[in-house]
C-alpha cells in the first residue's frame, strides 16, 4: 500500500488506498506484504502491524524492505536536511526511530522476526536533484518553510560531490506466530 500509487500499473496488479489500521480486505487474503519506509510514517505501528497480521494467510510473511532510523542518521557536511526529515516525520505523527523499533513493533503484533540492520557505512549522496526535489516536497506539504528550504538547498549545492550520509536501515522478514 502506498499513499501515491504509481501511474504505470502492471497488468493484473490492483492498487488500493486505505487506513493501515483498518484494511478493507478479508482475513488471510494475502500471502505476503512488503513494507518500504512505511512504518516510519504510521501513527500507531503496532496496531497497523496487527491489522497486517489479520490479512495475512496463516503462513504469510511481512517483508521489511527498508525502515530507517533517522535518529541515528549522520550527515557530512551537515546541511540540516537530516534534522528537517526527523521533524517532518514527527509532525506527521510518525516515528523517526522506526528502524530501531521495528522488531519490537512486529513482535508486539504477534510476529516472529528475522531482521538485520545495514552496516554502519557512509554512503555518498550523489543525486543533488533528488535532494532538491525532496526539499520541494517537504515545503509543498507544509513541513518546511521557504526560508529554511532555501538555506538547506544552498548548503546542499555547496556540498555537492562531498556529501555523505550514515543511515542505519532495518530489513528482513516476519512471520505469524
Amino acid at each position: 500500500m502506498d499513499l501515491h500509487p504509481p501511474e504505470a500499473r502492471p497488468a493484473g496488479v490492483t492498487f488500493a488506498q486505505a487506513d493501515a489500521h483498518a484494511l478493507p480486505f478479508a482475513a488471510g487474503a494475502f500471502d505476503a506484504v512488503a513494507l518500504h519506509f512505511a512504518l516510519l510514517w504510521i501513527e500507531r505501528p503496532s496496531e497497523a502491524l496487527a491489522e497486517l497480521r489479520r490479512v495475512l494467510a496463516p503462513d504469510g510473511v511481512v517483508l521489511l524492505l527498508a525502515e530507517p532510523d533517522l535518529r541515528a542518521r549522520r550527515d557530512e557536511p551537515d546541511t540540516g536536511l537530516g534534522a528537517v526529515l526527523q521533524e517532518a516525520v514527527r509532525r506527521r505523527g510518525g516515528h523517526p526511530a522506526a528502524g530501531a523499533e521495528a522488531g519490537r513493533w512486529l513482535e508486539t503484533a504477534g510476529f516472529r522476526t528475522d531482521l538485520r540492520v545495514t552496516e554502519r557505512d557512509w554512503v555518498p549522496v550523489g543525486n543533488l536533484e533528488e535532494t532538491l526535489h525532496e526539499l520541494d516536497s517537504l515545503r509543498e506539504a507544509g513541513l518546511l518553510d521557504e526560508a529554511r528550504a532555501r538555506t538547506i538547498a544552498e548548503a546542499e549545492r555547496a556540498a555537492a560531490g562531498r556529501r555523505r550520509v550514515l543511515l542505519p536501515v532495518t530489513y528482513g522478514a516476519a512471520w505469524k506466530r
